[in-house]
């Protein structure tokens, strides 16, 4: 999934950038901030 992720943004000429997932889910995507709001957990 990568390798074709990597090859469709190249191609059209974008980028990908890889993030280590930590706190994806917590943080904000425009600013950084991160949520103080508990995500409920699934079983």
């Amino acid at each position: 999934m990568c390798r074709q992720l990597e090859y469709k943004q190249l191609w059209g000429g974008g980028q990908v950038l890889a993030v280590p997932p930590a706190y994806t889910s917590q943080r904000c995507a425009c600013c950084g901030s991160y949520s103080e709001r508990k995500s409920p957990v699934t079983k």
